[in-house]
């Protein structure tokens, strides 16, 4: 499950404990209403809540990302990766593990504006 807020013409998504892809079609549905939704300007991702997920969620991360950049919006994490995600990052070859938060190899992952 996902809970969308939506305030001016921010959205944010906070993402649920588990993330995987079992769940990847619901959660692409989620992101891609967020990014057709009329007058958005900033798509905020937050991560924190899962504590299980695989690189099938990454990649769509990083497709919203490419999504939001071709209209326009930005899309960005909430925090910097940590726990459950850092972890998942590490596995998947998108950051050096046990570097502190520094081994992003994309700054997408220290959230942020982006």
């Amino acid at each position: 499950m996902v809970e969308i807020n939506r305030s001016g013409t921010e959205i944010r998504l906070t993402f649920d404990r588990r993330q995987t892809l079992a769940e990847a079609e619901q959660t692409k549905d989620h992101l891609m209403a967020a990014l057709s939704a009329g007058d958005v300007q900033t798509v905020w991702l937050d991560c924190m809540p899962t504590d299980e997920m695989d690189i099938s969620f990454l990649q769509l991360l990083l497709a919203a990302r490419k999504m939001g950049q071709a209209r326009g919006i930005a899309v960005s994490l909430t925090a910097p990766a940590t726990d459950a995600l850092a972890d998942t990052l590490a596995r998947a070859g998108l950051a050096r593990p046990g570097d502190g938060g520094k081994g992003w190899f994309d700054s997408f992952w220290a959230g942020g504006q982006g």
